[in-house]
């Protein structure tokens, strides 16, 4: 994931101490709400993205006004509002602190997948699957070619669905260092249980404001 956060910043320049500096913040925190916002803004792009004539779409300036980021991953201020909410919960910060974040990452990120979306090899993918959509027979294979962006996208942003877990076998009684290596492992347990309970709650504040689909 921290390649990604390289991808969308500046060349040169580290993301996260960005961050802590244009919000009076420390880097720790910058990082923490950093990797607690991107899960929401990829589920955005399940969303409202699905297909690659929805992504074309999705950052294009309305008639008359300039493309607004938040606007085009989010839609609304009360979503974006929940979300803030949920992931100052998540990384212990302020919600106020969320929400000055998220419209510069939003920014960034818009700027640098539309960047992304014209130069890399992608692009062509993109344009192809548009001429097959004006064939019927094309329809769903437009369809696929957008879903495995969503998934690229999502892989990216650790949305993956975690492999299921192996049911536990019986063990021999264990040593004081081992029972240490085991305070340890259940330690990231937890962590990661935390992590999965946090992207739940993010799907389903989507669910309740956008509904089951986009």
């Amino acid at each position: 994931m921290s390649n990604f956060f390289e991808f969308m910043a500046p060349k040169g320049v580290n993301p996260f101490a960005d961050y802590a500096s244009r919000f009076g913040i420390t880097q720790d925190q910058a990082t923490r709400a950093m990797v607690a916002m991107m899960p929401a803004f990829a589920m955005a792009m399940q969303r409202r993205a699905p297909t690659p004539s929805d992504f074309a779409q999705m950052f294009m300036p309305q008639t008359g006004r300039s493309m607004d980021p938040m606007q085009a991953f989010f839609g609304s201020r009360d979503l974006a509002d929940r979300i803030a909410e949920q992931t100052a919960g998540f990384a212990g910060l302020n919600s106020s602190i969320i929400q000055q974040m998220m419209p510069a990452m939003a920014g960034a990120l818009a700027t640098a997948l539309t960047k992304a979306a014209g130069e890399s090899p992608f692009a062509k993918a993109h344009a192809a699957a548009e001429k097959r959509t004006r064939d019927a027979a094309g329809t769903r294979a437009a369809e696929e070619s957008g879903a495995a962006l969503g998934g690229m996208f999502a892989a990216m942003m650790g949305l993956s669905p975690p492999a299921p877990e192996p049911e536990p076998e019986p063990e021999p009684e264990k040593s004081a260092a081992e029972l240490n290596v085991d305070a340890l492992a259940e330690m990231m347990h937890t962590s990661r249980q935390a992590q999965e309970e946090h992207l739940r709650n993010l799907q389903s504040i989507f669910t309740t404001m956008m509904g089951g689909g986009r």
